[in-house]
């Protein structure tokens, strides 16, 4: 890998540079995966020759990379999704779940920031974010939060027990909320609160009842196998994939 990162560093950048950045964020993500590897190194310790004693962050360079391919060549968001999931962020996603868990809301809440950074469009971060906001008795924020984890979860069916739990936990906090609250501020609540009819709400309620009780172990295990499903080949294999398979 230090050794991709040195021909990398030599390269022609006016010579595909979305092909570069693509390569360079996969470098990256291998080396956010290695054993004991630190977040935050140095640019000499991944392979580069300039510059080498400058702090490197891998989560701000992961996404950085992977940014530039994003912007110029939107139909590889898959191929760079695939890529952002993978275990670096699969154990920094866990390790927020566990923070939270443990009510060290601090930590959860960077980590979940940070997991952010790395795999925007991800339902588990903004889970944490909104559980978080709920501890702390902000109910606007948290249903924002709520909100967004429906959004990031879409239509996809591995996300199906976090959707439908969300959408009841959101619509709960919002009723909760409009009880308390007045005026325009109640009216708020009860149009954006993602309500749902009481049939409705007792379906979610059924459904739900079994993951909303999983221990944070059974919801890390539940992560691992839809990223293992989405990113099932090694890293090698992915590695040699062409970029203009996008």
């Amino acid at each position: 890998m230090r050794s991709a990162i040195g021909s990398l560093e030599k390269a022609d950048k006016s010579k595909n540079p979305v092909g570069q950045s693509f390569e360079l964020g996969k470098t990256f993500v291998m080396w956010l995966a290695q054993p004991n590897m630190p977040v935050v190194t140095t640019r000499g310790a991944v392979g580069f020759t300039q510059n080498a004693t400058q702090p490197l962050d891998l989560v701000v360079a992961i996404d950085s990379a992977f940014g530039v391919v994003e912007k110029a060549m939107p139909e590889c968001v898959g191929q760079t999704n695939a890529w952002r999931a993978q275990k670096g962020w699969v154990t920094m996603i866990n390790s927020a779940i566990a923070q939270l868990n443990a009510e060290h809301a601090d930590s959860a809440e960077l980590l979940a920031k940070r997991s952010l950074v790395l795999n925007p469009n991800a339902p588990y971060g903004y889970m944490v974010l909104g559980n978080l906001a709920q501890k702390k008795s902000q109910p606007r924020q948290a249903i924002d939060y709520f909100k967004q984890t429906v959004e990031k979860s879409g239509t996809d069916t591995t996300y199906g027990d976090l959707k439908r739990q969300t959408l009841l936990a959101a619509a709960n906090l919002a009723a909760d909320a409009a009880e308390s609250a007045t005026g325009p501020e109640k009216a708020a609540y009860l149009s954006g609160g993602m309500r749902r009819s009481p049939r409705t709400q007792r379906r979610a309620i059924s459904r739900t009842r079994r993951a909303a009780d999983w221990p944070v172990s059974r919801r890390q295990v539940a992560i691992r196998r839809r990223c293992a499903r989405r990113t099932h080949n090694s890293f090698q294999t992915r590695a040699r994939t062409a970029f203009s398979n996008c």
